[in-house]
Order: structure tokens, then C-alpha cells, then sequence
């Protein structure tokens, strides 16, 4: 998984700067299940193949919603491709990708 910090936000456009590289990528991000705001500062964890534009289910538009949620595929370990982890205050919130 990638480290990428929230360096920027409006609205649901996140821009996200990888914390190794220094590289930038804007992303439009929608979270359910989240019972606070991602904000600027916060650290958000992501599998390095959701950023790549050859990946066949890359996109600039990511819903992210709670584990234990009918949408989106099951999750069985913690290198799943479709996993986000939110780290936030010294907190870690777990989200799956949510497709539709």
C-alpha cells in the first residue's frame, strides 16, 4: 500500500501527494460509513494499483464505504486491492472500494 497525504480538498477533490515519492494525484473521493471528515493532514492508505491509469478498474471517481457492507467485493485480507485505510488523530479507519 501507498501513503498518500491529504494536502488539498474541495468538496469531494482530494489532492493527494504520496508520502515516499512526492508525487501528486487529484482524485474525487465519496466515504460512507465514516463518522468523521477526511481533511487536509490526514494520511490516507491506498493499494499502488488503484493509481495506475493501465489498471482496468482505474478511475479518478472512488467510493469508499464500511467493510462489512454488501457493495463492493469481500474483503479477506489487509493487501486486498480494493482496501483504503484512513489514519487519522493516531486512529486507523478501514474501508472497502465500493463500485456503481
Amino acid at each position: 500500500m501507498v501513503e498518500l497525504k491529504v494536502i488539498e480538498k474541495d468538496d469531494r477533490e482530494y489532492t493527494l501527494e504520496e508520502v515516499e515519492t512526492k508525487t501528486l494525484h487529484k482524485i474525487q473521493i465519496k466515504f460512507y460509513d465514516l463518522e468523521k471528515e477526511v481533511v487536509v493532514g490526514d494520511v490516507l492508505m491506498l493499494n499502488e494499483c488503484q493509481l495506475d491509469k493501465a489498471y482496468k478498474e482505474y478511475s479518478r471517481k472512488l467510493q469508499f464505504g464500511a467493510l462489512d457492507e454488501p457493495y463492493g467485493r469481500k474483503i479477506d485480507s489487509k493487501d486486498h486491492k480494493d482496501l483504503l485505510c484512513v489514519k487519522k488523530n493516531g486512529q486507523e479507519y478501514w474501508l472497502k472500494r465500493f463500485f456503481g
